[in-house]
């Protein structure tokens, strides 16, 4: 199979249904003018290979209360620790994942389903 590679017009972008970006560029969306709640469904795919701020920019910029949120992570690799230096100095103790997993058992999924 041949990879091809496609950088479109914001216009043309917008209109697909599906569209993926890496954490760090997915600003250029939203400086672009894609709103708040645009996405109906937002999945962060290996959510432990980037910082709490990266990871949090895409749902900052895009989810609203309609918007699914997915996040998957290898409990192997998810950061236990607080990355970001000043929020450990302001008490931040355990990383954002965590406390997800934590938050979120697979019981309370499953009931929720």
């Amino acid at each position: 199979m041949e990879s091809v590679s496609l950088v479109l017009h914001f216009d043309e972008l917008k209109e697909y249904r599906i569209n993926l970006s890496t954490f760090v560029s997915c600003f250029r969306l939203h400086k672009e003018g894609l709103v708040v709640g645009h996405f109906s469904h937002i999945f962060i795919v290996d959510a432990s290979a980037g910082s709490e701020p990266e990871t949090m920019l895409a749902l900052s910029n895009f989810a609203d209360d309609n918007t699914a949120v997915v996040i998957t992570a290898s409990p192997e690799n998810t950061p236990y620790l607080v990355r970001l230096d000043m929020a450990r100095r302001k008490g931040l103790k355990i990383g954002d994942f965590e406390r997800l997993r934590n938050d979120f058992s697979s019981s309370d999924i499953c009931e929720q389903a």
